[in-house]
């Protein structure tokens, strides 16, 4: 369940993650629509990376036992 969340939210991240997946290929220069697309999978494959770790994370952690 915590999983299939991560997905939904997939699209979500992907597109708050745009701007970095632009800074990073901005340096390359080169043609615009390579540019774009690059960019594009760059930040679909961080957010997809930094929610399946996050979600991963979620599942391993032990909770801090209630006193």
């Amino acid at each position: 369940m915590v999983r299939s969340f991560a997905m939904c939210m997939n699209t979500l991240m992907t597109r708050a993650l745009s701007p970095v997946g632009f800074l990073l290929v901005l340096p390359r220069g080169g043609d615009k629509t390579t540019m774009i697309l690059t960019a594009a999978a760059v930040s679909g494959v961080l957010s997809v990376l930094s929610l399946l770790l996050l979600s991963q994370w979620w599942l391993e952690r032990k909770p801090a036992s209630a006193q």
